[in-house]
């Protein structure tokens, strides 16, 4: 859940604001009513969602992707995931690059993530880094991402810290970068620990 909520406070200020007050004004009375009844805010969901509100379309595929309220339904949960992206939401285009990978749907992961890293959203830098390396790499593989594990890194993003020190003290980047991995390893652990969102600064 750290991971996510750095991400999620990042991405807090990428997210496209709807025009329409009215729409945004309603997205505020359901945000409300999630917390009481999800069921009741499934079709003012799917309406907000149609009127091109980013934050209610990621909300459905969220459901429809985990069977949560509703019946699972990954076909849903792309399209819905799909429609945050179509209006500029970079949180809803990471959302569907992680169904599509994680479910092994298409390659189109790959370049929504790409997409997402040329434009400097660090959580699709991140997330591309990870999914590209195969998740336990090679040698070569390690060596290949570690520079969008860096940039990510360098950005503050958990993760890719924990990940780059784990690597470094594995030896993956060679002998002499093993003490360095365990020096930023025990720095990283800390923030964990203490729940602190980390800054390229620490």
């Amino acid at each position: 859940m750290y991971v996510y909520d750095w991400e999620a406070d990042f991405g807090r200020d990428w997210e496209p604001r709807h025009e329409d007050e009215s729409v945004r004004e309603r997205a505020a009375v359901v945000a409300t009513l999630l917390k009481k009844d999800p069921k009741a805010a499934i079709e003012e969901l799917s309406d907000l969602a149609e009127l091109g509100a980013a934050w209610p379309a990621r909300v459905l595929g969220h459901f429809y992707r985990d069977g949560d309220v509703v019946e699972q339904d990954l076909r849903l949960a792309e399209a819905y995931f799909y429609k945050a992206h179509e209006v500029g939401s970079w949180m809803g285009s990471l959302d569907m690059a992680r169904l599509l990978f994680r479910y092994s749907i298409n390659e189109n992961w790959k370049v929504l993530l790409e997409n997402g890293d040329k434009a400097g959203f660090i959580p699709s830098t991140f997330w591309l880094a990870w999914y590209s390396s195969g998740q336990s790499p090679t040698l070569s593989n390690a060596r290949r991402v570690r520079p969008l594990l860096e940039k990510a890194a360098e950005a503050g993003h958990p993760r890719a810290r924990y990940m780059l020190a784990a690597w470094k003290l594995n030896g993956k980047f060679g002998l002499r970068e093993i003490p360095q991995g365990a020096r930023e390893g025990g720095l990283v652990m800390q923030q964990f620990v203490n729940r602190e969102l980390p800054s390229k600064e620490t």
